[in-house]
């Protein structure tokens, strides 16, 4: 009896260190994929200071005195609003547009990633919220951050990285490498972040009409 409770006790132990070690290389491949993913969205960061620089028309200092502490959604905003402008035309704006949609969606989820964290992570569960900070349940909000979303988010930052750099090459380039940019126009991105969880609010009965009562017909 004794050699057998052993062996049940060897067994268990086996299966924990094996667990644990699992464990730990997918919490470790999902910190790897975070730390790409943080770090390609620095480097798109960067080249839109050039793309502003570009389409502004301004000098390098000018741009470096003007737009050095400009963030990813602000650079945005001032890109849109020279589209709005006309400074930015035709297939230019086309493919301006559809990485800065692209970019405005992903900076969301970084932005949520660096100020709430995540939790479960290296799991199909992996979600930032801000369930903690929010002033009710009524405006929680989650996202997913899969490792497969964090990936995907990567992936489709490389792409707009590359395209953003042809933008930043001129039209001459542009025109050189059409076939490329309307190819890059066409494809779909990699990361389709599904709608922010929200509690709902909770549906309360509507009170039955109390119906009067009918009074006698006057004879």
């Amino acid at each position: 009896m004794a050699k057998g409770i052993t062996k049940k006790r060897r067994s268990r132990t086996v299966n924990i260190h094996y667990v644990r070690a699992d464990v730990e290389k997918r919490l470790h491949d999902y910190d790897a994929a975070l730390g790409q993913f943080v770090s390609s969205f620095a480097h798109v960061e960067t080249i839109m200071f050039y793309v502003l620089v570009y389409y502004s028309g301004v000098t390098h200092q000018t741009a470096r005195a003007i737009f050095s502490g400009v963030r990813m959604d602000t650079a945005a905003g001032h890109l849109r609003r020279m589209m709005e402008q006309k400074r930015i035309r035709g297939r230019e704006r086309a493919h301006l547009e559809k990485a800065l949609t692209q970019l405005a969606r992903i900076s969301t989820v970084r932005n949520w990633i660096l100020h709430h964290g995540v939790e479960h992570a290296a799991t199909k569960r992996a979600r930032t919220t801000n369930e903690l900070r929010a002033l009710n349940r009524l405006r929680a909000r989650s996202y997913s951050v899969t490792a497969k979303d964090l990936e995907d988010m990567h992936e489709d930052l490389m792409e707009i990285s590359h395209g953003l750099y042809l933008l930043n090459t001129g039209p001459r380039v542009l025109k050189r490498q059409r076939g490329e940019v309307a190819e890059m126009l066409r494809a779909p991105w990699r990361y389709a972040p599904p709608p922010p969880k929200q509690r709902r609010r909770p549906q309360r009965g509507k009170p039955a009409k109390q119906q009067r009562p009918q009074q006698p017909s006057p004879e």
